[in-house]
């Protein structure tokens, strides 16, 4: 059970989320004609991430498995097997996130940063923190109950790889670069996680995607 449980939730939840989950099921719901676009639509996707890679993997992991968030990564682990990596990676992904801005084809897919400047302050401040949280659950699903669970049997690079695996459809969304530097992006990820047992420093690599590139176009840098 320590590794069908965590496989089939492999298995099952990055497809309904890849279809159920973004933010274009949700449009429907606050679009009428004329009306501006709102964050709405996004804030419902991470919403649903939450749900989805969340809660869900906590009730498997804690009712079903009988392990301890800690054990799935829910803790700082050791920041000293990883921290040239984690630095260069920050590099990298800030640079990353401000060549990205200048192309048509990534404005076009992140299109947040639009509809930023017609919310409050305190709506964008929510969108964020609901991201942030959003991105924290899902690393922990993918690079924490999943890896975790599946280094036993599969061995460390053998979980990392097959996370790679099933992480790296969830941001086929159009564009071929960000599409390619997926996989190797959730390797990348997927070792970091596994060499410091904590799920924390991914998230903040991932999060620091989203609000680079959001910030690098809104400021023009």
């Amino acid at each position: 059970m320590t590794v069908w449980v965590p496989m089939l939730l492999a298995l099952t939840l990055p497809i309904f989320y890849f279809y159920y989950g973004r933010y274009n099921s949700y449009e429907r719901f606050f679009s009428s004609p004329g009306a501006e676009a709102t964050l709405s639509p996004y804030l419902f996707e991470w919403i649903f991430a939450i749900v989805l890679f969340g809660i869900v993997p906590l009730l498997a992991s804690i009712g079903l498995l009988g392990t301890k968030p800690k054990e799935s990564g829910f803790s700082l682990g050791s920041f000293s097997k990883i921290w040239l990596i984690f630095l260069l990676s920050m590099a990298l992904i800030i640079l990353y996130a401000w060549g990205a801005a200048r192309f048509y084809e990534f404005q076009e897919i992140y299109p947040r940063y639009k509809l930023i400047g017609m919310e409050n302050d305190g709506i964008v401040m929510i969108y964020y923190t609901t991201l942030i949280i959003a991105i924290l659950f899902r690393e922990f699903f993918f690079r924490g109950f999943l890896l975790q669970a599946l280094k036993v049997r599969l061995g460390g690079w053998g979980a990392i790889i097959f996370t790679a695996a099933i992480s790296s459809p969830l941001y086929l969304n159009g564009s071929p670069v960000e599409s390619t530097l997926a996989i190797p992006l959730n390797l990348i990820f997927g070792w970091i996680a596994y060499k410091s047992g904590s799920v924390f420093y991914t998230a903040i690599l991932s999060a620091l995607w989203f609000i680079a590139i959001d910030w690098f176009i809104i400021l023009g840098i």
